[in-house]
């Protein structure tokens, strides 16, 4: 925005115009003025909620973070031949409460918007810096979110903010309310020169090695990663080589390796230590109470330790047996269904260990073992 400013601090991020793309300001230094919340007034109270052009609301809210809201699911078109849409994202919801603690937790940079919807063909793409891939963001994109919080006409210049969050979402907010969106993955750049550098202000020190990585469960996870393989016989990280599309590219001691989403969350997600892991675990299934014992010996080794796993205790795709350094554990507790349409309900409740590897090339993988299994039903 180039005008009004003096209106915009009252909803949410008091961030100063930043017309360059690629310039961050740091999370911790922007000013929340409390207020995001009173402008995302909406209560259950369907009434008040607004009338978006072939779309609908959910039944209940959900809670992301510290932020309640009411998602909004487009109406199937084959039940409604002449019914149009609106060209909003999508998928997202509106705020109910907990704007502001929101913002203020995950706010990176606000992104300034044109005046007018003719002029968004002009803008460049935005970047967040991500392994998990939601990091590309298109002048369209853009063009639907501020359209879900303005609806067709004219923007307005007062209410209308567009705040990246790193969490993977856009905060807008406009006439109608404010809203939560989520950012679509991005796509794979195919000429790696296609990718801009990332900016110094993007870049986290994470164990002495700076790592472009705006998702901050990814950097927590980051951090374990590197530490592990610090401490194991395996190569060690030494510094960041690359961002190809939405991968990191790592230097290592022999090489380089490529870390993406899924092995930053497999580490992040199987992450309790032996000694937590072990213990009692019941569940309710079928108007029974299950209980099983999760003793030392059915723990292959502590985070940390080199361990094989052969290919007949464990699942998830396994071709033979395993070689690496744990991560972590994880338990679930699972139901499998009978296949045949005659049957209904749960046929077999299992309790497994989720094993997360770190193997000797640095690939992160994870592996099953089942620890029981029950009939609950007959």
């Amino acid at each position: 925005m180039n005008n009004s400013q003096q209106g915009l601090g009252s909803y949410g991020v008091n961030v100063e115009n930043n017309p360059g793309s690629q310039v961050r300001q740091d999370p911790h230094t922007i000013g929340i003025l409390g207020s995001a919340d009173d402008y995302a007034t909406h209560s259950m109270n369907r009434e008040v909620l607004p009338d978006i052009e072939g779309f609908d609301w959910e039944v209940q809210p959900v809670q992301q973070g510290p932020v309640k809201i009411l998602e909004y699911w487009r109406l199937d078109g084959k039940f409604h031949d002449d019914l149009s849409h609106e060209e909003i994202p999508g998928s997202g919801g509106i705020i109910i409460h907990g704007a502001d603690d929101y913002l203020r937790d995950h706010a990176l940079s606000e992104i300034n918007v044109p005046e007018y919807y003719t002029s968004f063909d002009e803008m460049d793409t935005h970047y967040r810096w991500s392994a998990d891939g939601r990091t590309h963001i298109s002048w369209r994109f853009l063009k639907r979110a501020v359209r879900l919080s303005n609806g067709y006409g004219r923007i307005d210049p007062v209410t209308t903010r567009v705040v990246l969050c790193d969490t993977g979402h856009l905060f807008v907010s406009g006439p109608r309310g404010a809203f939560l969106v989520d950012i679509p993955p991005g796509r794979i750049f195919r000429n790696g020169d296609d990718l801009p550098e990332p900016p110094d202000s993007v870049y986290e020190t994470i164990r002495g090695i700076q790592v472009p990585e705006e998702n901050p469960e990814l950097q927590t996870a980051f951090e374990r990663y590197i530490g592990l393989l610090s401490e194991s016989p395996y190569p060690s990280p030494i510094s960041h080589a690359g961002f190809n599309g939405a991968d990191h590219v790592l230097e290592t001691t022999s090489g380089t390796t490529v870390v993406n989403e899924n092995s930053l969350k497999i580490v992040g997600g199987q992450a309790e230590s032996f000694e937590i892991t072990v213990g009692v675990y019941s569940r309710q299934c079928e108007g029974t109470n299950f209980v099983v014992s999760v003793d030392p010996m059915h723990l292959p080794g502590k985070i940390g330790e080199e361990v094989t796993l052969a290919d007949d205790i464990t699942s998830f795709g396994s071709t033979g047996d395993t070689t690496g350094i744990i991560t972590g554990y994880r338990t679930e507790w699972r139901e499998d269904d009978h296949i045949a349409p005659s049957s209904s309900g749960v046929s077999t409740l299992r309790f497994n260990l989720i094993v997360g590897l770190i193997t000797p090339d640095l690939t992160v993988t994870r592996r099953r073992i089942n620890v029981a299994a029950f009939e609950p039903r007959k």
